[in-house]
């Protein structure tokens, strides 16, 4: 049938048209961005004529961001505001809490002694409390507890351990 045709012919057209294509979608969709590019290549300084409007829309929308956040009631309510340290401190606590409560288990403690083991723990981390991280490492101390074997306590129980 296209014995005229051969593989060399027939993959030239391919990747012919293939180059159309993508130029084709680059030039409706990256109209803008390659204008910006070639015209910051033309200049000495590197910038463009809209570099301001650019920079003022950019700075716009990152406020519009930080207003979409202070909606909430406080930085407890998201995890916008956390800071590395917040994020470092929470690390050290559910370590802290691991390793506690698989002493406890290991030493055989009551129920009463290994509640006040992680309220001690706890209270040595009293600024996370009321904050988006709370209701996670209640659920993770529940879960160790359940894990060890050694006490069953409920997530109401751990809330009050918090106090």
């Amino acid at each position: 049938m296209f014995t005229h045709i051969t593989w060399g012919n027939y993959l030239f057209t391919v990747a012919l048209l293939l180059v159309v294509y993508y130029l084709i979608i680059a030039a409706t969709f990256y109209r803008a961005d390659a204008k910006r590019l070639l015209s910051a290549k033309l200049k000495k300084d590197g910038s463009t004529p809209d570099d301001g409007y650019r920079d003022h829309k950019e700075e716009t929308e990152r406020s519009n961001e930080v207003d979409q956040y202070e909606r909430f009631d406080g930085p407890q309510d998201s995890f916008a505001y956390t800071t590395d340290e917040t994020f470092a401190e929470v690390e050290a606590l559910i370590l802290q809490l691991k390793t506690g409560i698989t002493d406890a288990a290991a030493q055989q403690l009551s129920k009463e002694d290994t509640a006040l083991t992680i309220r001690g723990i706890l209270k040595n981390h009293s600024s996370l409390k009321d904050t988006a991280f709370q209701s996670s490492l209640t659920e993770l101390i529940v879960s160790e507890c359940e894990k060890t074997g050694s006490i069953t306590l409920s997530e109401e129980e751990v809330e009050e351990l918090w106090e």
